[in-house]
């Protein structure tokens, strides 16, 4: 937890791996009067998050397939979900995830990418009274 000019922002995360991004609820991770950010690699672990209390989730690992075609996308993700979160904002059960493509490759494939420009995301967080 941190405290940004008054308001508490709660950071936590799960582990990588498909048997963690499956287990208990992160609720107990959370704080309900916090603005809750959670970590995750897998962009997979999103279901997970719904109904957790958290209001935006940062992933990445599928580096926005790394190799894209024009009006198709990515030709793969290596993400048990495939192309349902290549890269980019997803609004989803209240909730928001961002995957980045990050700034490098997969580690087991050529060092390629083809209209997949490498980025960091920053993420501007504007606060706003709750209702």
């Amino acid at each position: 937890d941190v405290d940004i000019r008054g308001v508490r922002v709660c950071i936590a995360g799960f582990r990588a791996g498909a048997a963690d991004a499956m287990g208990p609820p992160l609720s107990h991770l959370l704080e309900p009067d916090a603005f809750n950010i959670v970590l995750y690699h897998h962009p997979y672990g999103f279901p997970r998050v719904w109904g957790s209390g958290a209001e935006l989730m940062l992933a990445g690992h599928t580096h926005g397939g790394q190799i894209r075609l024009p009006w198709y996308g990515a030709m793969m993700t290596l993400d048990p979900l495939g192309k349902r979160y290549e890269y980019g904002r997803y609004d989803e059960h209240g909730m928001t995830l961002i995957v980045s493509r990050g700034v490098g490759c997969e580690p087991h494939v050529p060092e390629m990418r083809f209209l997949c420009r490498p980025e960091v995301v920053v993420i501007d967080l504007v606060g706003a009274e709750r209702r």
